[in-house]
């Protein structure tokens, strides 16, 4: 039964995931309830990663890394933006909860939860398969099981002036707390069979273009703004309401003196 519930909860994800992309790609992408705002990440929400340098997605499967490996569920980027193995939920740290809906703060440290198979987004001092570098695995289950080794800090990249929380599609690192190391990926080394094609996933020591990740795709949990943000909003509506009347008049201004230029040519033509 819960294989099942969680394949359905997939698929009702995956169904959300081309509107609520659409409509991050307006420009005016708020709701129209000026106490709610879709602007950033928030607790709860089930969300793409793009990997900036290849734009491959974060990946989870229940394909396990063999070898000298951890053996636990394995982690990599894939090709395709429309996979649903490929989402995952935004959680608070490990033993701590995060209210739906609460923004992640650029300092916070937070749990991906892999949407299909509920293991956790984690690293430890395994070694990658492919480059050595350290392994990024998937870990844990949706009965709370896990370590502090899927504990992951976000660091937003250039943030703008008074910037306090993660804005939707902007550019991140994803800082490991236990060991330091930064979510990491690289075009160089792709797998072969079972999966091929698709991406190592590793932690990595150097902050590069190849740690640089961004959300895109998915299901946003809209929250709850302040006071003085929803003033803002507020005024910010009237303006565009007040601009849009005087385009109006000034079209149905130019409309009429365009008809008044009219009449005049056809009464110099009489």
């Amino acid at each position: 039964k819960m294989r099942w519930r969680s394949v359905i909860l997939v698929f009702a994800a995956t169904a959300l995931v081309a509107s609520a992309h659409e409509h991050h790609k307006h420009d005016d992408d708020e709701s129209e309830d000026d106490s709610l705002s879709f602007d950033f990440v928030t607790c709860g929400s089930v969300i793409k990663l793009v990997h900036k340098a290849t734009g491959y997605r974060l990946h989870s499967h229940e394909v396990p890394y063999g070898g000298q490996g951890s053996g636990q569920q394995s982690v990599t980027c894939f090709p395709n933006s429309d996979d649903s193995n490929s989402l995952w939920t935004v959680k608070g740290a490990h033993g701590s909860q995060c209210k739906r809906g609460t923004p992640i703060q650029c300092d916070a440290t937070i749990r991906l939860e892999h949407a299909g198979t509920h293991k956790n987004l984690h690293s430890h001092l395994f070694r990658s398969p492919l480059s050595q570098q350290q392994e990024v695995s998937a870990f844990g289950d949706a009965s709370a099981s896990g370590d502090t080794g899927d504990n992951w800090k976000v660091e937003c990249v250039n943030p703008k002036k008074g910037q306090t929380n993660w804005v939707r599609g902007q550019t991140v690192r994803l800082v490991h707390a236990d060991t330091g190391k930064l979510l990491h990926s690289h075009a160089k080394f792709r797998y072969g069979n079972p999966i091929p094609g698709q991406q190592e996933v590793t932690a990595f020591e150097k902050r590069n273009p190849e740690n640089e990740w961004a959300s895109r795709e998915g299901v946003y949990v809209a929250s709850e703004l302040s006071e003085p943000e929803k003033l803002r909003r507020q005024e910010k509506r009237a303006r565009q309401a007040e601009r849009r009347k005087e385009r109006e008049a000034a079209a149905a201004k130019a409309e009429a003196e365009k008809g008044k230029e009219q009449q005049q040519q056809q009464g110099q033509k009489a």
